[in-house]
Order: C-alpha cells, then structure tokens, then sequence
C-alpha cells in the first residue's frame, strides 16, 4: 500500500513537473528544450517509464521485471559480441583481400613492363629481319646482274 501510495506521489510530482514547465514560458527556444527532461518534446521519453513504474504493486513482480530486463540485455551483450566477432572476422579477411589485390596490381604492373619490353624486342627483332631480307635481295640482285653478264 504503502508503495502504492509513493508511486502515485511520483507520478504526481512529475506530471506537475511537467505541466508547470510547459506553463511557465511556451515561446523557449528547441535548444533549451533539448536540456529539459519535462519539455514537450522529452515527454515520450517518460510516460513508459512512470506507466511501469505504476504497474508494478509488489517487490515479486519487480524482480520478476528486473530478471527479465537482465536475460534481454544478456542475450544482448551477446548478439552484440558476435556480431563484433563476424565483424573482427570480415575485417580479417577484407585486410588479406587487400594484401592480395596490392601483390596483384604489383604482378600486373611488372607483366606489363615485361610485356612492353617484349614488344619492343619483337620490333627490333622485325627490323632486324627486314634489313637482312633487303641484304638478302640486295646480293640476290647482285648475283642475278652478275650472271646475267657471265651469260652474255
């Protein structure tokens, strides 16, 4: 009874709280409001807390309410911890992800200079081949002159 009486005391109190700091000054600016618990605004905040505050007539279901808020943020603090693990995780293997792309671009930027170096190789290796063939056509031309003069 006696609890009954405290709560409803509370409950009291704040709701007074409340309609007196609404009443006092209604033109306040939103940044004083945000620093007071009673403004309009924060009301949502308390009206669940004073409504199971009211509820609650013995020290059976309190502890009741205690346990079960302790199990909810148990299983909270878990979800949490393994959600911290996968994340741990997928970080692990984001960071070996990126070592392996660098090693990548770092092969992909010495095949292309080994590439370009061939390519160059093969160009002088063609021009190389051209002067020996007009070499080549150049004595045939010659042995062909020379023996046409033998022949007459």
């Amino acid at each position: 009874m006696f609890r009954i009486m405290e709560t409803a005391r509370l409950i009291l109190i704040l709701s007074l709280s409340i309609s007196t700091s609404l009443a006092k000054d209604p033109q306040r600016s939103s940044d004083q409001n945000v620093d007071n618990p009673c403004s309009a605004h924060r009301i949502w905040v308390w009206r669940p807390i004073l409504d199971r505050f009211a509820k609650v007539n013995s020290s059976e279901e309190l502890k009741n309410q205690v346990n079960a808020m302790s199990e909810t943020i148990k299983e909270l603090q878990t979800r949490i911890g393994h959600k911290d693990e996968l994340l741990l995780l997928q970080a692990g293997q984001i960071k070996d992800q990126s070592a392996r792309l660098n090693v990548l671009a770092k092969n992909m930027k010495v095949l292309r200079s080994e590439w370009l170096s061939a390519q160059d190789e093969i160009k002088n290796k063609d021009i190389q081949i051209q002067l020996g063939a007009a070499k080549i056509k150049h004595l045939s031309d010659e042995l062909l002159s020379q023996c046409s003069r033998q022949d007459t």
